[in-house]
């Protein structure tokens, strides 16, 4: 039978131990993907599919201004894809588009193509009526706009980098808004706008449970829709969080353990950057932060561990944030990849060797070498396509015949191939060096 002091001693440890691993106003956010067969089967329902016309009815940005209308598989890809940016971020994937509000957002890309400029304060043309000019205004004003995009989809991606648009990110707090339940889509001549306010119904009755709402999210993230170059940021929910002035950003990369450190006084955004904005684009309350570009690599597997303190409760207690980010590929997963000379020496070829998780269904290569010109000059080896290919282990023969004789013994070659399965096109590159010449073939 135990002795009860020693039962309530070994409690106390127990409650210690706890409490030092997790300290008070301690918070981890829970990942939003933790499967990545989930997370490529929701790209599939959100992946552009839309082909040919974008519109429905044609739309002119000359007098007679028209405003037309958008084909509906167009704008579907649009909304598709805000909606697969909220299911990343853990929020609600719901998003509905308001017809009246296309049309308005309709006469303010018309507007924008008009003047050949993005503003959210357009002036009228001289030569376009104001019951055309005053919906097009209302809309520039009320919206995220964009220019240089072929597409909606396209046109979200860019809202959601929102490159220049440091440090408040408006446009990509609006579509990662919890409270964001209607919105409107307008495109004319690559101008694109998004409604994100003065909508019926555009805001939820409730708005859902959050604690905060990192990007990249927290869990599983395709590689794809980031880069080393981007802004990472988090939303922190303005009745559980308060800015303090204090709030500071660690950044590990789970790979090497390197680590950055950022406070507000790194303002290099080309560098490391922290900066927090609490203007009202959706939550109010926004740390942006950036980690110099040379140094993050973002690739098939790669995790960061990211930790903000210097928080403040609503109740003035301190608090710290952190949330592991871990990249994956949506497309194909090719390990093991290597590039080799024929073992055959009579055969002028190459092997290249990998495996794949998923199913290809083409894969087109080209193998380069640079040439004694200089920079950016190569000399073209071969190329080819080959597929489908089953999930699996492969070795496929590369046969050259081009300009082979160029090649000498320390030329730097390469190849580049390019990937497509159901999921998405992946481009990858493999370089190495030619060890010496055999009977006029480079064999290393």
């Amino acid at each position: 039978m135990y002795n009860l002091s020693v039962i309530l001693l070994s409690f106390i440890l127990m409650l210690f131990a706890l409490f030092a691993v997790q300290p008070a106003g301690a918070v981890t956010l829970s990942s939003t993907v933790t499967s990545l067969a989930a997370l490529r089967t929701r790209w599939l329902t959100a992946k552009p599919w839309h082909v040919g016309e974008i519109y429905a009815e044609p739309s002119s940005a000359k007098a007679p201004y028209v405003a037309g209308a958008l084909a509906p598989t167009f704008l579907d890809d649009g909304v598709r894809m805000l909606n697969f940016m909220r299911c990343l971020a853990g929020l609600p994937a719901d998003l509905t588009l308001d017809p009246e509000g296309n049309v308005e957002a309709q006469h303010g890309a018309v507007l924008l193509a008009a003047l050949g400029e993005l503003t959210h304060f357009p002036t009228r043309p001289e030569d376009m009526p104001e019951d055309f000019y005053r919906p097009g205004r209302a809309a520039c004003g009320s919206s995220s706009i964009s220019h240089g995009c072929n597409s909606l989809s396209d046109a979200v991606r860019d809202w959601m980098v929102d490159n220049g648009n440091l440090p408040h990110l408006g446009h990509r707090r609006w579509i990662l808004s919890p409270e964001l339940q209607r919105t409107a889509l307008g495109y004319c001549r690559e101008y694109s706008l998004m409604k994100c306010f003065g909508l019926r119904e555009s805001k939820r009755p409730a708005v859902p449970p959050y604690t905060a709402i990192p990007w990249p999210a927290s869990g599983l993230f395709p590689h794809e829709l980031f880069s080393p170059s981007e802004t990472w940021s988090v939303l922190l929910n303005p009745k559980e969080f308060k800015p303090s002035g204090t709030e500071t950003v660690t950044v590990r990369r789970v790979s090497n353990g390197q680590m950055w450190e950022l406070s507000q006084a790194n303002r290099d955004e080309k560098g490391k950057y922290l900066a927090v904005n609490t203007q009202g684009f959706g939550v109010p309350y926004c740390l942006a932060f950036r980690l110099p570009p040379a140094e993050v690599c973002i690739d098939e597997g790669e995790a960061y561990e990211v930790t903000v303190k210097g928080l403040t409760t609503p109740a003035g207690a301190p608090a710290t944030l952190s949330w592991r980010t871990e990249f994956v590929s949506l497309g194909a997963i090719l390990t093991g990849i290597r590039i080799q000379p024929s073992p055959d020496k009579g055969k002028r070829s190459y092997t290249l060797t990998f495996s794949t998780d998923l199913a290809i269904d083409t894969l087109t290569w080209r193998l380069k070498s640079a040439s004694d010109r200089g920079e950016g000059w190569f000399f073209s080896l071969g190329s080819g396509t080959v597929g489908p290919l089953p999930p699996g282990a492969h070795q496929l023969t590369l046969p050259i015949s081009e300009n082979a004789s160029v090649v000498k013994p320390g030329a730097g070659c390469w190849i580049e191939f390019v990937v497509t399965d159901r999921f998405t096109t992946t481009e990858y590159r493999r370089d190495f060096t030619v060890e010496r010449i055999t009977d006029g073939w480079p064999t290393g």
